[in-house]
């Protein structure tokens, strides 16, 4: 008797144990996951979310972790550097600093062909009073730059965007020379895309297989040579 009651109690707590290890959890537990390393579109959605709830500081660290994604990540860039421009400072070196992180991730996105980069760019460094309250210390040789790479950048068709307003570029015509006009044209003229390395996740420990290759970040495909 006692054998058969020994015999019982040691199925009932190997089938508890067995239940505990083998429990996942439910599909929705997961849902507000702001994703990993490897889930680079998980982490800008949860950007974007936290950006509409809470406010563009408190939406930084993600977009910061998506934009150092790099190649294919240019509309982190943009919107990163976008962001840092609405952000209210609380002292005039944060102000500074978040100024120069917003032309740095704006110029990446530009460079990268985004072309609401290159517009953003081109209103926030020409010094119009025309261009709003988001912009960067006066810069009307660059602004021009941009405004052309802008301007011939096939993507505006596709995404039926607007040319730079009319006042701003009355703006830099008369605040730029000819030669500096020349300068800014022949750069556009021989704009070349050039994009950050692409971010590779780092090998994951696998217990019953050992170290697995490094997944390709979610949302990018392998491109065709």
């Amino acid at each position: 008797m006692q054998k058969t009651i020994v015999l019982f109690l040691v199925i009932v707590f190997t089938t508890a144990a067995c239940a505990a290890s083998g429990k996942q959890r439910a599909p929705g537990d997961q849902a507000h996951s702001p994703g990993s390393v490897d889930q680079p579109q998980l982490l800008l959605a949860h950007a974007r979310d936290t950006q509409a709830k809470k406010g563009c500081k408190a939406a930084l660290a993600a977009y910061r972790v998506t934009a150092s994604f790099g190649d294919g990540y240019d509309i982190a860039q943009y919107e990163l550097g976008a962001c840092l421009l609405t952000i209210e400072a609380e002292n005039k070196v944060e102000a500074v600093l978040f100024a120069q992180e917003a032309s740095f991730w704006l110029t990446r996105a530009a460079w990268a062909g985004n072309a609401r980069a290159q517009l953003k760019l081109a209103m926030a460094l020409s010094g119009a009073p025309a261009a709003g309250g988001d912009t960067l210390s006066p810069a009307p040789a660059d602004a021009m730059k941009w405004a052309l790479v802008f301007e011939q950048n096939s993507a505006r068709a596709l995404y039926n965007m607007k040319p730079v307003s009319p006042t701003v570029m009355d703006h830099l015509n008369a605040a730029l020379n000819p030669e500096t006009m020349a300068a800014a044209q022949a750069f556009a003229d021989g704009f070349k895309p050039i994009t950050m390395a692409a971010f590779a996740a780092p090998r994951r420990k696998n217990t019953e297989t050992g170290f697995q290759q490094p997944q390709r970040p979610e949302g990018r495909q392998r491109r065709r040579r």
